[in-house]
């Protein structure tokens, strides 16, 4: 092999996922910057330690909230209804155990109160183009249902830091100073909206893609 094809990228034009940046996702608290090689990672480690915590992070944003499927063998043991969630991941849920008092399964929460999840997939096609998708879920203090997730999405034509996003969320998601910020993305709150930019922009012919890839 030459020099110059050594530097060749694997192959150019295509998109493939270089970056997962992922703040308070779960048993995540903070922030984390995982790099991707176009020739992959390998996610291992013993039980419990955040491997299909990471892979949902990816699903959370490549498919509407209508369509998840956490991680079905890490819940094989849970009882029905009290698995993993959008909501038991954006509250950073660690520990589920029965409660005699109220007999149901309570969770602890890292965080019980007004809290945000964000996670960013970057992608690049070898050539010097990238894409980097994020979703913003919000959570308010008390509120732990589905149906109380704020969510928002956004397509941004570099490798974007997701941590630029953090001024905004202060006391819910402030999508006016968001789009203010950030003029070159583009956002919406539907996730069919989001869906179809990105996949427009990489190269993805249907959603059903995305579920078969699920």
């Amino acid at each position: 092999m030459t020099s110059e094809q050594a530097l060749d990228p694997i192959h150019p034009g295509q998109f493939r996922l270089s970056r997962i940046q992922l703040i308070n996702w779960g048993t995540f608290h903070g922030t984390v910057d995982i790099p991707v090689t176009r020739e992959g990672i390998l996610v291992t480690g013993g039980s419990g330690s955040g491997k299909s915590t990471l892979i949902d992070a990816i699903t959370a944003v490549l498919l509407p909230q209508g369509k998840l499927r956490f991680n079905s063998a890490a819940q094989a043991n849970t009882p029905r209804n009290k698995g993993r969630s959008l909501v038991t991941y954006i509250r950073g849920a660690w520990r589920a155990q029965e409660d005699p008092l109220q007999d149901q399964i309570v969770s602890t929460y890292l965080r019980p109160r007004a809290t945000y999840s964000l996670v960013g997939l970057t992608y690049s096609n070898g050539e010097g183009v990238e894409h980097t998708l994020v979703a913003i879920f919000y959570l308010k203090s008390g509120h732990n249902l589905t149906s109380d997730i704020s969510s928002y999405y956004g397509v941004f034509p570099v490798d974007q830091d997701i941590n630029a996003l953090l001024d905004f969320l202060k006391e819910g998601i402030d999508k006016r100073q968001i789009r203010a910020a950030f003029k070159e993305a583009i956002f919406s709150e539907q996730h069919s909206v989001f869906s179809g930019r990105f996949r427009s922009r990489l190269g993805i012919s249907s959603e059903e893609a995305l579920l078969l890839f699920h």
